[in-house]
Parts: structure tokens; C-alpha cells; sequence
């Protein structure tokens, strides 16, 4: 399984002869060295990645931006395509977010988002890991997750590094957006990166032919 509380919902379906058998093994990031790039504007840069579709709830995030817009200087990023584009431009169009709020399709180049963000912010309402999370972690962006299953929690680890907020909350995420871009610390994730790292994941799947 790629998270603990996969694992455990599988142990809980199978039987006690099968339980033995599973195992969780964190999906491999590429830890390569990231760098983000300062910000010289008064905006705080917002950054979401994933798939066009209702189970990243974006238009939990888009709500959360108007809640703000007068209150914050944000400009948020949403890259990925999917089937919910048209639906979630449309609401960016009806909360008159166009200049503060924009979708770009998916790129090969993604590090460039990720290096020109303060924020990463996922919205999900269930993954079975996680993988952008860390990839924000990489670039040493402040995070802000919706506590869903599986993976968030563990990767932030119960909210050290990062802020984990109400799913189909546009109030909480808007509340933890302001609290991140206030906040003066960002997490040292260094050694929370380790566990994502090729060594560690190679370690774990030689240790299964033992």
C-alpha cells in the first residue's frame, strides 16, 4: 500500500491469514535539489496541482479565495486538466476571481509553478497518498492540506508540517491561508523528505525478499 491508513482499511476487509501480508511503502519523489524563487511582489503566490475532478474539490479552494480577497493579496494557480475545468472557470467568473484566480493546463514543466509559490494547498476530498505534497515539501513551500484519508495526515505528520484543515471547508482553508501567509516559520523538511527519498523506498522493497 502506498499509505498506513490504506493498509489498515485493507487489514480490516481480509482476514487475519492475509493481514501478514501487507505492507506500506511510501510512492518514491524525486529529491533532487529545488529552489524557489523570491517573491518580489506583495501577493502571496497560491499553488494547487492535481486532476480536474470533483474529488480535489477545487471549488472548495475557489470559494475559500473569495472569502479572502478583500482581506489577503493572493494570487492563486490551479494546474491540471480534466472534465470540471469548464464548471470551475464558470465560478471563478460568477465570485469575480478572473485576475486573482487562473487554471493552466498541465505541464512537463511543473517545477515552475512550484518554484514561483509561497503556498501549496490541497483540497482533496480522499487520496491514497499524496505525491504533490511532497513535491511542495521540495520547494519548500508552506502547506495546507484537508485532513482526508489516506495520506495527507501521515505526510504532514498529524499537522507538524503543515495545516490540516475541514474537508468541503472553503471557511477553513481561507482561514488557514491567512495563518500561513502570516506565519514567519517554515517547516525544516529535511528530515521528513527522508522517508520519501530512493534510498529509503529502494531500502524497504529489498527488505520484503528477506
Amino acid at each position: 500500500c502506498v499509505s498506513k491508513g490504506l493498509e489498515n482499511e485493507l487489514k480490516k476487509l481480509l482476514n487475519k491469514n492475509t493481514r501478514r501480508k501487507i505492507v506500506s511503502i511510501y510512492n518514491y519523489i524525486e529529491n533532487k535539489k529545488a529552489f524557489r524563487n523570491p517573491n518580489i511582489t506583495s501577493k502571496f503566490r497560491l499553488l494547487s496541482v492535481g486532476r480536474l475532478i470533483k474529488s480535489k474539490d477545487f471549488s472548495s479552494l475557489i470559494k475559500a479565495i473569495y472569502l479572502i480577497k478583500n482581506d489577503l493579496n493572493v494570487e492563486l494557480t490551479i494546474v491540471g486538466e480534466g472534465p470540471q475545468k469548464e464548471i470551475l472557470e464558470d465560478e471563478i467568473v460568477k465570485f469575480g476571481l478572473e485576475n486573482i484566480c487562473k487554471i493552466k493546463n498541465y505541464t512537463n514543466n511543473i517545477e515552475d509553478y512550484y518554484s514561483n509559490s509561497d503556498i501549496y494547498i490541497s483540497s482533496s476530498l480522499y487520496e491514497s497518498f499524496g505525491n504533490t505534497i511532497v513535491e511542495a515539501m521540495r520547494f519548500n513551500l508552506k502547506i495546507i492540506s484537508t485532513d482526508c484519508k489516506y495520506g495527507p495526515r501521515e505526510i504532514l505528520e498529524d499537522g507538524k508540517f503543515g495545516y490540516l484543515v475541514k474537508l468541503k471547508s472553503p471557511v477553513s482553508i481561507a482561514e488557514a491561508i491567512k495563518k500561513a501567509a502570516f506565519s514567519t516559520k517554515t517547516p525544516d523538511y529535511k528530515k521528513c523528505l527522508e522517508r520519501f527519498s530512493m534510498q529509503t523506498i529502494l531500502n524497504k522493497y529489498e527488505s520484503l525478499r528477506a
